[in-house]
């Protein structure tokens, strides 16, 4: 399906030699500092992504990243001198969506990915999507960084500087999520782990509605589909060979996804058990997913919304080292839904 965001590409330039600063023995290479800025325009409330590259410079050895992220502490108000407290959501934000090198998706997990290897001269992308829940003042920018930190064969640290602007907001705007609400009852999850660590490789329960107290509710504006952590339907799971009873919830605190009237696809999304992050895709068609070793793996297929009733899959990677039982293993949902 095609996605309807608003998508740019901005292509960086090789860094010059005012980017590398020499070590004293002259021969590790130091990055360090901000090389460019990304600029965003939209409106408030309508998500935003552009796709930064970085090429690795080194044309002879590949260069490793720890890791792609966006700095949590420098999002600002619309006043560049305006902190805000980490423990309360912005009202405006980026967010890093995916890290692509020569068509390979790493997982962003808690808003970074990490350990990435750049063949030489290739590039690394990091997709950021912008999506500011007030309107800009005075000319001023909603401000970000994006950081590359890398740790061999160069190292240190490229940062590009964010500056979103919004100066007009879609209609509602501020007075809760914007755009049409598509809201639907939880008659039934069923969720389903398949790994070596259980028995018969698969562990599997059925979560009545009755257990499920929020909606499944999203939002829509001009086919970008909106779902917020404090309105996703948390269900428990609990057995013998889990961990502990975990609360199955979103990792962010909204994600950004497709809906064109009838399909829903939201790629990717992070599902939450706490301590453990599964990053996937969930959708009304068909989603798949190998795990570790190649017989582990798991395919769902949803229904699209036929103006009723609609079921959406969930299918992602619980490989986690937390849980000797979670080692190369795959999870998945299905969400059977009626419309309220």
């Amino acid at each position: 399906m095609k996605r309807k965001l608003n998508r740019l590409k901005l292509t960086c330039l090789t860094l010059g030699l005012a980017a590398l600063v020499f070590s004293c023995g002259g021969e590790t290479k130091q990055m360090s500092g901000i090389v460019a800025s990304v600029a965003f325009d939209t409106i408030a409330c309508k998500p935003f992504e552009r796709e930064v590259l970085f090429r690795n410079p080194n044309t002879e050895e590949a260069q490793r990243f720890m890791g792609v992220y966006i700095e949590p502490g420098s999002l600002q108000n619309t006043e560049p001198s305006t902190s805000i407290d980490p423990n309360e959501e912005p009202k405006f934000s980026y967010r890093l969506t995916k890290v692509t090198v020569n068509n390979k998706d790493y997982p962003v997990l808690g808003g970074a990915a990490a350990d990435i290897l750049v063949p030489p001269g290739s590039n690394v992308v990091a997709t950021v999507s912008y999506n500011p829940q007030e309107i800009t003042k005075d000319s001023n920018y909603h401000r970000g960084v994006l950081t590359f930190l890398f740790n061999g064969p160069d190292l240190g640290v490229v940062q590009y500087e964010l500056l979103g602007r919004a100066e007009t907001m879609y209609e509602g705007c501020g007075e809760g999520p914007a755009g049409d609400v598509y809201s639907f009852t939880v008659d039934q999850v069923d969720f389903t782990i398949v790994g070596q660590g259980f028995d018969n490789n698969q562990f599997s329960m059925t979560i009545p509605g009755s257990e499920i107290s929020r909606p499944f509710r999203f939002y829509v504006v001009d086919g970008v589909a909106t779902m917020r952590k404090d309105e996703f339907p948390e269900f428990q799971i609990d057995g013998d060979e889990l961990p502990a009873a975990l609360t199955v919830t979103l990792s962010d605190n909204q994600v950004v996804g497709t809906f064109d009237g009838s399909s829903l696809v939201f790629d990717p999304i992070t599902v939450a058990a706490p301590p453990i992050e599964v990053p996937g895709v969930m959708s009304t068609g068909t989603v798949s997913l190998t795990g570790d070793p190649d017989d582990i793996s798991l395919q769902l297929t949803g229904s699209p919304f036929d103006g009723n009733t609609m079921e959406v899959v969930f299918v992602g990677n619980s490989d986690n080292p937390i849980d000797e039982a979670l080692a190369g293993s795959v999870a998945g949902a299905t969400f059977y839904l009626t419309a309220e």
